[in-house]
């Protein structure tokens, strides 16, 4: 046995029973505490530590673009920010995903009291980049293409308008737009064309058939009933961006439905054995 300083062995027993007791509550206490107050984690091993993120000074945000992330900055530290129509949504964006509801409840306020024709293809092409990772974004477009329903053929005018991307025009076509279906053709024939001719940088690609294949998706819901039989034959016919099989489709069921008569559809097969003609003779001149 050991016993150290002379001390009984009843006593030493019990002294070091009564000193293992507190210092059990000492380690209770300290986990307790240890407990409550929140500590950063540390890595066991040193080895696996990156020391150069560690003396890292600079940081690429990705999320958002530098001007955006610059204003985002001054409104934490200032409580205010410049707000404009074209750069909101990148604002509106960063404040749903930082949390700063009032912030976000501006820009909204912002877009309902200052929108613009002039600036909608702007903020559609920037709203394009969050819509699938921000609720609001989604919300910001869904107010956009109301705005410009019965401002559609404003909105064509617009040379942003060619820079839309394909998916974000046929969501401006499928919306209630107040313009006749003649104004809608001609503005995706106008888009497809400008689409197409950036593609000449390819030679491998088939523009006619790549310019047939956009026409096709973005026809896809025109309502060509609405079109008249005169817009078919001189408009939609010669720009050769729907087959002719489904012009003489409509022409036909146009005359079921009594909305025209039996002579514009005559007219347009005539014009049409013409132009297959023509078409021959080019052909032929090419074979021989």
């Amino acid at each position: 046995m050991y016993f150290s300083f002379g001390f009984p062995a009843r006593f030493v027993s019990t002294f070091l029973s009564t000193d293992r007791d507190s210092k059990d509550k000492d380690k209770e206490k300290a986990s307790n505490n240890q407990l409550a107050v929140p500590r950063l984690s540390v890595c066991a091993d040193a080895q696996k530590v990156d020391r150069a993120k560690l003396a890292q000074t600079e940081f690429n945000i990705i999320e958002f673009d530098p001007d955006t992330f610059r204003v985002l900055l001054d409104y934490l530290h200032t409580g205010t920010c410049p707000l404009t129509c074209v750069s909101i949504p990148g604002l509106l964006c960063a404040a749903e995903h930082y949390d700063l509801p009032e912030l976000l409840q501006a820009c909204f306020h912002h877009c309902k009291q200052f929108l613009r024709i002039e600036v909608v293809c702007p903020m559609l092409i920037s709203l394009e980049n969050y819509c699938w990772r921000y609720t609001s974004a989604s919300e910001l477009v869904n107010m956009i293409l109301s705005f410009v329903e019965n401002k559609a053929h404003a909105l064509f005018k617009c040379p942003e308008y060619l820079n839309l991307s394909e998916s974000m025009v046929q969501m401006i076509m499928n919306r209630e737009l107040q313009t006749p279906e003649i104004r809608k053709f001609e503005a995706m024939l106008m888009w497809a064309k400008n689409k197409v001719a950036k593609m000449k940088n390819h030679p491998n690609k088939d523009t006619q058939f790549e310019f047939e294949c956009i026409m096709e998706r973005l026809t896809r819901d025109l309502n060509l009933c609405r079109i008249s039989p005169s817009e078919l034959l001189a408009v939609v016919l010669p720009s050769k961006a729907l087959k002719n099989e489904r012009i003489m489709e409509t022409l036909m069921m146009q005359v079921n439905l009594g909305t025209y008569r039996m002579q514009e559809l005559d007219e347009y097969r005539q014009r049409l054995r013409s132009q297959e003609s023509a078409e021959a003779t080019v052909q032929v001149h090419r074979g021989g």
